[in-house]
């Protein structure tokens, strides 16, 4: 596994292919003052000074050292070493790379960056993303300050990733230097400098850096992404044309390994994308596995018999795609149906932890008028637990409405317009500016407004303006006029096992460690007005629409502990509410020896 001062800094032996990488030096080892005129010319391009010295250091080349690897910047003890076998003017081209990355991490701390991720490794895909930002700046930087010299240095960032020799370094440095050029090409070197405080999550965005379109979890299991998808087309020449198109098409993706199977689920940008996908896999497949036996079966897209081995198929519905080896089993019947079916899920009571049945569960939601979902916005096996909720409660009480953070309070007409079939989903989600006001995936939130509408059932926009929340946020409700305080309503800032909870956190969720008081309580005041809106808004619903029950569906913060929604739409509104969790296996029930919801509902 690769360092994490060699990810930062790793230096791609492609970058002067013409320049001699062993031997005398064309013009001698660079001087203190020759480093500290590149750190100028470095300053002049990049439009970032340095803030002090870097401590470069030669040593020869240990023993067993990757022969592609000409140096590296150490961001644990701030130095740059070069190995001395790097000579020249390619010696030159590594430490104007290495220095950058030394300018990286004096001005966006590249170990706090990494240690973000809780798991830095360029297996994973949030840091192999991440990796191809820094390398792709880094690469631009160098390719600027030499292109006068070197010309020839800039055609790194036209080689194609269909055919490279290495294809990571071709993705980290090639394609991660083309995405800084899009970064730089939208507003300079400042757009650049911001992506370090927001970056790309996902090798999508590296490869496809025009697209709006967020990822999608589909569950716990490790992810492949975009790069991994690319990777394993590539690796067979029968799907290699197609592997870079359809990686840039990739959604999400999700791989199980158990002793009995494996699985490996991809989502899609469309139904046309997940068929295209699906034939690719096929012929990959059949190459990758000469010893599979092609058998015809309804309903799935290929099917093969293993030799004293079980069997292998692959399935498609809408936009996923699920690749599977079954080690056991020779019948496809069971996934056939895994995309199409609910989620496999255990219902638990929050009281005691224990498992209970579907009939316990029903009664439990139907002794609550407010049943209060928290869901991670971008998963999907969340979003269909909360369809089964949904359909669950409404065949036992039609008298049934739902209400969404997802949606602003100021655009209920167009979500009632919606469920009366009144206006088209293309014209709601126009109207409602869900695009740019949530930003999550449409995918998710859309069977569940595709359900309302079948079934006649009115949503609630549920939350507040960001108009209002970034007003609290920088002037504080002090600052409020009197019509404004009164659209927000009554508030309660003091609740206390609220405030508890969310008064020093919400400062260091958002990168601020050192916020000073004032700061801290008006970050605290967004969140006291985000929940106490939320509630009002669903309280006063429930009441004008006349219904017997809502289902609400929050982001887990708003729902868990029961703090936010829960305890405050019972006593807004004078009745019963229920928190539900919606989680993956593993994720904990308790905290501190209480439960965090009422209800859970563990996804496998």
């Amino acid at each position: 596994m690769i360092t994490l001062a060699a990810l930062f800094a790793m230096a791609t032996p492609l970058i002067f292919a013409e320049a001699p990488q062993t031997g005398e030096a064309k013009s001698g080892d660079q001087t203190n003052q020759e480093i500290l005129a590149l750190q100028t010319k470095i300053e002049q391009v990049r439009g970032l000074k340095f803030k002090e010295p870097v401590k470069v250091e030669r040593i020869s080349r240990p023993s067993g050292e990757d022969p592609g690897k000409q140096g590296y910047y150490d961001a644990a003890t701030k130095r740059l070493v070069l190995f001395t076998d790097v000579k020249g003017s390619y010696q030159k081209g590594v430490l104007i790379h290495e220095l950058v990355h030394a300018l990286q991490d004096q001005h966006f701390n590249l170990q706090k960056l990494g240690a973000a991720l809780h798991k830095f490794d360029e297996n994973n895909d949030d840091a192999l993303a991440l990796s191809a930002l820094i390398e792709g700046d880094a690469s631009l930087t160098m390719v600027e300050v030499l292109k006068e010299e070197q010309p020839a240095a800039g055609k790194m960032f036209e080689g194609k990733l269909e055919t490279a020799r290495n294809l990571k370094n071709a993705f980290l440095y090639g394609q991660g230097g083309r995405y800084v050029q899009s970064l730089k090409a939208k507003g300079g070197w400042k757009t650049v400098d911001f992506a370090y405080f927001n970056p790309p999550t996902t090798t999508r965005a590296i490869l496809d850096p025009a697209t709006r379109k967020g990822s999608i979890s589909l569950g716990s299991g490790k992810v492949r992404g975009a790069y991994g998808l690319m990777e394993t087309l590539l690796s067979q020449p029968q799907t290699r044309e197609k592997a870079v198109a359809l990686a840039k098409q990739w959604r999400g993706d999700r791989v199980e390994e158990k002793s009995c199977c494996k699985a490996w689920t991809v989502m899609m940008d469309s139904p046309e994308a997940a068929a295209d996908l699906a034939t690719a896999l096929s012929d990959w497949a059949t190459a990758q596995h000469p010893e599979w036996k092609k058998a015809a079966t309804k309903g799935m897209v290929a099917f093969w018999t293993v030799p004293n081995k079980g069997s292998a198929g692959i399935v498609r519905h809408g936009q996923t795609v699920l690749l599977y080896e079954d080690f056991k089993a020779t019948d496809p019947s069971g996934w056939k149906n895994r995309l199409t079916s609910p989620p496999r899920m255990t219902l638990i009571s929050g009281a005691d932890t224990k498992p209970i049945t579907t009939g316990q569960f029903l009664d439990k939601l139907l002794a609550a008028d407010f049943v209060c979902l928290g869901e991670k916005h971008d998963s999907l096996p969340e979003h269909r637990a909360q369809l089964w909720v949904l359909d669950l409660l409404h065949a036992a009480d039609p008298s049934l409405g739902l209400g969404m953070e997802a949606f602003h309070r100021p655009f209920q007409k167009p979500l009632d317009d919606h469920s009366e079939s009144a206006i088209d989903e293309p014209a709601m989600l126009s109207q409602t500016e869900y695009a740019t006001r949530w930003g999550y995936a449409w995918e998710l939130d859309a069977p569940l407004l595709r359900y309302c509408r079948q079934h006649r059932m009115p949503v609630a926009g549920l939350n507040l303006p960001r108009e209002i929340t970034r007003k609290l946020s920088a002037d504080g409700f002090d600052k409020f006029s009197d019509k404004e305080k009164q659209e927000l309503g009554p508030m309660d800032f003091q609740v206390p096992e609220h405030r508890t909870h969310w008064f020093e956190k919400l400062a260091a969720m958002h990168g601020n460690g050192t916020a000073s008081p004032e700061r801290k309580e008006k970050s605290y005041q967004v969140m006291a007005a985000w929940d106490h809106g939320m509630a009002s808004s669903a309280a006063n619903f429930k009441k004008e629409r006349g219904l017997n029950r809502m289902v609400l569906i929050a982001g887990s913060g708003h729902i868990e502990r029961r703090f936010g929604i829960p305890d405050r739409v019972a006593k807004l509104s004078g009745g019963k509410s229920v928190a539900i969790r919606v989680i993956q296996a593993g994720e904990p029930l308790e905290e501190k020896g209480k439960p965090l919801a009422d209800l859970a509902i563990v996804l496998e």
